[in-house]
């Protein structure tokens, strides 16, 4: 595994969630020069051209902005879909978002999060749907040995 990030999978289902990825991995992308692979998944071929059609509209309306890019509709389950297309391009990052389902939800459809970690060969970054940025008070160092020292005593 390498610690430059050369090629971005970034699967989308056309909702705001997925789109809020789109929008990180294409920064991400500018960013580090890297190239961005949007990926959409079917259930079957029914809809490929619109589908291509909506991968095409979404890059331009977020301006992705990065000279390199592909787009991608593909057909299966949804989450081996996505590994699939993460290791035929060689991708060094999936980045994602999650729906944030839970319990009853959760138990029956799963998480394609989940599942793509499990599957794909390069790390997986997964956006949370909340929509809140949070920032955290970094810990002092000095703070962080008091806390230890107190421990061992």
């Amino acid at each position: 595994m390498t610690s430059e990030i050369r090629r971005i999978a970034v699967p989308t289902d056309f909702s705001l969630e997925s789109e809020k990825a789109v929008a990180y991995a294409a920064a991400l992308a500018r960013r580090m020069g890297s190239a961005l692979y949007l990926v959409h998944v079917l259930k079957d071929l029914a809809g490929y051209h619109e589908a291509r059609e909506r991968l095409a509209m979404l890059a331009s309306r977020l301006a992705i902005g990065t000279r390199r890019f592909a787009l991608d509709v593909r057909t299966g389950e949804p989450a081996e879909s996505i590994a699939e297309a993460a290791e035929r391009y060689g991708a060094d990052l999936v980045v994602m978002t999650t729906h944030g389902r839970t319990g009853l939800a959760h138990m029956v459809s799963g998480s394609v999060a989940e599942e793509v970690i499990r599957r794909a060969d390069c790390p997986v970054l997964v956006l949370r749907d909340s929509g809140t940025i949070r920032f955290h008070r970094p810990v002092p160092v000095v703070e962080i040995e008091n806390r230890q020292l107190e421990g061992a005593a």
